[in-house]
């Protein structure tokens, strides 16, 4: 029971799996795509996996993987993950224990147009090489 406490605090968001878990494949997956970087720790590869499965058994995590910590908190298993993301709040909970962080619109700095690109190596524009002959064009290309 220590070693799973002491994994699951290392960081904001944890999960204990199974390699051979669809589950445990669709919690991590549901984790990248929110933004999230979890510690994952694969029970069957782990030499005291087996000790740490009966440590999550009596957490109340039953089957015992996937089990998923925030900020050092038990959520629960994929059922309970999947009921947080559906409600909304599994996003708010991973950015209130810093699992993910949401970046601030910063608008362009300045604005995009041609006057802007006046530096530009480039002459005249691509109309005149989409005009020539395939050979030709090829020529011009490496031309600029």
């Amino acid at each position: 029971m220590d070693r799973v406490r002491e994994l699951a605090s290392k960081k904001a968001a944890v999960i204990f799996t199974k390699s051979s878990c669809c589950m445990c494949y669709s919690i991590k997956t549901l984790f990248y795509e929110l933004g999230a970087s979890p510690a994952i720790h694969e029970l069957d590869q782990d030499p005291y996996g087996r000790d740490m499965e009966r440590a999550l058994r009596a957490l109340g995590c039953d089957p015992s993987v996937p089990a998923v910590f925030i900020g050092g908190r038990f959520v629960g298993s994929s059922k309970d993950v999947i009921s947080l993301h559906v409600d909304g709040s599994l996003k708010q909970m991973l950015k209130d224990a810093k699992a993910i962080c949401m970046k601030k619109e910063n608008p362009v700095p300045f604005p995009l147009s041609s006057s802007t690109c006046d530096h530009s190596p480039f002459t005249g524009s691509l109309a005149h090489v989409m005009a020539l002959p395939k050979t030709a064009a090829a020529g011009a290309m490496h031309e600029v």
